[in-house]
């Protein structure tokens, strides 16, 4: 699964090959993209995905809607 587990279920988006993520929640008012270049040096880089990079990022974004609604 590559979308935070906060992830509204109106949620939505598209990740590519290379590793960008372009994802929008309409119930948060939320758009996130992420520009990478996963095949630099090579294809075989699977560092991004090995580190779940881009959900660990979007579940920060949740986090910090969560925690400013909480304030």
């Amino acid at each position: 699964n590559n979308t935070a587990k906060d992830a509204s279920e109106a949620s939505f988006g598209h990740t590519g090959f290379t590793g960008i993520m372009v994802w929008m929640d309409p119930e948060e008012n939320l758009l996130y993209i992420f520009l990478s270049n996963r095949v630099h040096p090579t294809r075989e880089n699977h560092r991004l995905y090995q580190l779940d990079t881009r959900t660990n990022i979007h579940q920060i974004l949740y986090d910090a809607i969560k925690a400013e609604k909480n304030f």
